[in-house]
């Protein structure tokens, strides 16, 4: 059993070709892409003060 959780979201077709074009220019996966900047998002918010 993986320690995963599957989400799904809806997002406007231009973002998503956006996205999409960003991900293959830097050699990962659309997927490998959104999970990277969900990660910078919670560092940044982890150094916030609430």
């Amino acid at each position: 059993m993986t320690n995963k959780k599957r989400i799904g979201i809806a997002v406007p077709m231009e973002l998503y070709e956006e996205l999409k074009d960003a991900a293959g220019y830097s050699g990962q996966t659309l997927n490998g892409l959104l999970l990277q900047i969900l990660w910078k998002w919670r560092e940044k918010k982890g150094r916030e003060v609430v």
